[in-house]
Formats: structure tokens, C-alpha cells, sequence
């Protein structure tokens, strides 16, 4: 990658992680992100925020289920216009809410899993194997037994250890039908995996044309295609393009040197927050159109399978909270506010905008908003534009539904009430009782929650 090119990609990361400007907040009734202001008050679908935080106290996680369904509906319809069999299964690892499970799986969603735990999850919520893509490394042999009785309609393959493992419980009356993972040949981007990555089999060394083989001699694992996810937080259609190219042209060597065809190509996940990658201007449709093209070259029909995690349930959840500090540092404005890392991850890389629960007279400056532990690396959204906000003020926080609640540690501050919200209802599904059997059960201790 040129240096003028990554000076570029480095200018849309800063755009990305930047919170919503003045016009953006008071216009966002038109995201669909099922929020709006009426009045001044930011409501929720039909529920105001203030009157949330007064019923069911700070800071709340608030997860929408019409959100998921049109998520959902957004990969789905997207994808089926250029493929005739499009298989979206849920990456998992995002959310274990069960809420989250059950509407995804009742949209019509598969489910991608990466361990036991995650398989049993999957499994508990009445997923049976043929809406089931088991991926992984080092499985280990409770996962591998789990996945042979499961049948998957898919079972990724990352190493030759992987190949051991799975045999031992496959049989050859019932073989499992698998991926071999691969790593085409990377730009250098941030937002691919490097070469010698602990995932995958780089497509220029040996270890994949081994782990290949392997497959193919056995009479326990069918070869049906191939599984590829190297990016991250993806909303570049010059990216993504690169990635589907590199599978497609490793997958038809495989086809010309075994003389077998590939029906199944992966093309993983990976994709930015739905609410971002829009604001971003990349279109999901051209996403699909691209993925279509690079993927003719195989000359056949196939099935796609996509692996949404972020895109399906980060913006499908929003957390409210209370501004509790505000400080002004070297000329640098901050909001501090009672959520944060124990539940929304610190990540460089990961932002959740702030949005006021009221709009009014005041003037809007520029701010960091942050939480309350002695980190200073806890930076929620480090530039947003805000009403000057005022000790007891509340704020919503968009972006807030993927690798949270999974993460949440309780580490220095309780860990929010969670909510379910859908259509008219709101239902509480984690509050002060398992909090509280938490800290009692981890710490030893009871404390006021």
C-alpha cells in the first residue's frame, strides 16, 4: 500500500471514530436507527429516555429487536439480489443476550460459532445443524465431539491439528461437510490480518496446501469449500474487493490442481457497524455487487455464506447513561459519564457516539466523553459535538450492542440494567438481582448495587 494510500485510509478511520456534529443529532430520526427526538427528548422507538433512566435508574443497556430484524433483512436482501443461496449466520461471539439469539435466529438467521460454550449457547436456544457454521482454532476435543453429533451444515477447518481432532468423533458413514480456511495475500492494511497471523492458513505458504490435503485424503471430512475473514471494521468497497478477489483466485487454483468444485465459499464478516458504515457512504448493495463479480470467475453456481457479527447487533443497542464530571484539561473539554469500561470496550478503534437525552438553549462545544476509572486510556468517544452539558445531564451512547455485555466485567462500577425493547414492550433482563448473585459469587462479598 502506498503511503498516500494509507495516509487516506488513516483520514476516514479519524472521520469514523469522530462523534455526530449538531445537524447529525437533531436529524437522527432519519438513520432508522430507531431513535428521534420529539420535542427536544430523545425517544427510543416509543419509549422516552428520561422516562428509561427514572423507571429502571443509570446506566441502561437498551437493545432493539426491530433494529436486528431489519439489519438482518438488510445482509439478506442485499446479498440474494446477486447470489441464489446466501447463508447469514450470526457471528456469535458478538452478543450472547439471549434476546439477541432468539430474534436473529427467528429472522431467519444461521449462527457461526467459534467454541463448545458457544455451540451449547447456540444449541440451548434451538439451533440445530443446519443453520450452524462451526469455525475455531485450537478446538479441542468437547467441541470437536459436540460438532460431529451436531452435523453443521458447515465446519471450518484452520489447521492440520483441526484435521486430527475432527476425525477422531467424525465418521465415515456421517462425514462432516467443511471450509479449509485460507488467508489470500494481504495489501498491509490495518484492517487485514497480517501474514503469520495465529488465523487461517496464509495462501503462499505450505501450511494451507497441507491442511488441504489432508481434507481431501480423508474419508471422515468432505471438502465443500473454502472460508476466508480477514477483515475488521470494514467499510471500504476497495478492501472488501481485495478480500473476495484473493479467495476467489486461491479457489479456483484448488478447483484446477484437485479437480474437485468448490459449492461453498465464506466470505466471513468483518463489516463496520451498520450506523457507521452507512454514515461512511458505503452501500452494502455495491458491497454484495462486488462480492458477486470477484466470485464469478469460479464459473458456477455456489453458496455464499456471510458472517456478520457487528453489523447485525452493534447498533441495535444503545446505552443511557448520567453525566456525573465535567472538566476542562490543556484547553480540552470532557464529559465523564457513569458507564464505561466495564461493559463498552477501550478500544482505539471502537467509538460510541454520544447523543444529549434532551435538546435545548445551550451552546454546543466540542468534547471527549469518558468514564469514571482511573484509566486514561477509557475514552468513549474522544470528539462530539454536545449541548454544554451539566452534572446530572443524560446521554445516550449509539453503538453499543456487539463485544459489550460479552466483555463486561463489572471491574470498578456495577454493570448497567439490560433491556429488551420491542415494538411497545420493554423488558428488563439483567438488574440489581444478578448483580448482585455476581459480585456474591465471583467476590465474595455483597455490596450496594
Amino acid at each position: 500500500m502506498t503511503t498516500d494510500a494509507r495516509s487516506a485510509r488513516a483520514e476516514r478511520l479519524t472521520e469514523r471514530l469522530r462523534g455526530l456534529d449538531a445537524d447529525e443529532l437533531t436529524a437522527i430520526g432519519d438513520s432508522d436507527i430507531g431513535l428521534a427526538f420529539r420535542d427536544g427528548s430523545l425517544f427510543l422507538g416509543d419509549h422516552g429516555a428520561e422516562e428509561l433512566l427514572d423507571r429502571f435508574g443509570s446506566p441502561l443497556l437498551v437493545f432493539d429487536g426491530d433494529r436486528l430484524r431489519s439489519n438482518a433483512e438488510r445482509v439478506r436482501s442485499a446479498f440474494g439480489r446477486h447470489f441464489s443461496d446466501v447463508r447469514v449466520c450470526y457471528a456469535l461471539k458478538a452478543c450472547y443476550t439471549p434476546e439477541v439469539v432468539r430474534t436473529l435466529l427467528d429472522a431467519g438467521v444461521g449462527i457461526e460459532v467459534m467454541s463448545d460454550l458457544e455451540l451449547q449457547l447456540a444449541q440451548a436456544h434451538g439451533a440445530d445443524g443446519s443453520v450452524l457454521c462451526s469455525n475455531g482454532i485450537g478446538r479441542g476435543d468437547a467441541y470437536n465431539r459436540r460438532t460431529a453429533a451436531a452435523a453443521p451444515f458447515l465446519t471450518v477447518v484452520d489447521s492440520e491439528s483441526d484435521v486430527d481432532g475432527l476425525e477422531r468423533f467424525a465418521t465415515a458413514e456421517r462425514p462432516l461437510e467443511v471450509a479449509v480456511r485460507v488467508s489470500p495475500a494481504a495489501s498491509g492494511s490495518v484492517y487485514f490480518d497480517a501474514a503469520g497471523s495465529k488465523l487461517g492458513s496464509d495462501a503462499g505458504d505450505g501450511s494451507f496446501s497441507r491442511v488441504l490435503r489432508r481434507c481431501l485424503a480423508s474419508d471422515r471430512l468432505k471438502v465443500v469449500g473454502l472460508h476466508a475473514h480477514q477483515l475488521s471494521h470494514c467499510a471500504d468497497r476497495e478492501l472488501f474487493a481485495e478480500s473476495v478477489r484473493g479467495l476467489a483466485e486461491v479457489a479456483t487454483r484448488v478447483e484446477r490442481e484437485h479437480s474437485i468444485r468448490l459449492d461453498v465459499i465464506d466470505i466471513g464478516g468483518g463489516w463496520e457497524t451498520r450506523f457507521l458504515f452507512e454514515r461512511a457512504g458505503a452501500d452494502l448493495d455495491e458491497f454484495a455487487r462486488v462480492a458477486a463479480e470477484e466470485l464469478s470467475r469460479l464459473g458456477h453456481d455456489i453458496t455464499l455464506v456471510v458472517e456478520p457479527g457487528r453489523w447485525l447487533v452493534a447498533d441495535a443497542a444503545t446505552a443511557l447513561c448520567t453525566v456525573t464530571g465535567i472538566k476542562e484539561n490543556s484547553g480540552r473539554r470532557w464529559v465523564i459519564v457513569d458507564v464505561g469500561a466495564e461493559l463498552l470496550i477501550p478500544l482505539p478503534e471502537l467509538v460510541y457516539p454520544p447523543v444529549p437525552v434532551k435538546l435545548g438553549p445551550r451552546p454546543w462545544l466540542e468534547y471527549a466523553v469518558a468514564d469514571r476509572t482511573c484509566d486514561a486510556q477509557n475514552v468513549l468517544c474522544a470528539s462530539a459535538e454536545l449541548p454544554a452539558p451539566v452534572i446530572g445531564d443524560r446521554l445516550a451512547l449509539l453503538n453499543c450492542g456487539a463485544y459489550t455485555s460479552v466483555f463486561a466485567s463489572a471491574w470498578g462500577h456495577p454493570l448497567p440494567t439490560v433491556l429488551f425493547r420491542e415494538g411497545g414492550e420493554v423488558t428488563e433482563i439483567f438488574g440489581s438481582a444478578g448483580r448482585a448473585a455476581l459480585w456474591s459469587t465471583l467476590h465474595g462479598v455483597d455490596v450496594e448495587q
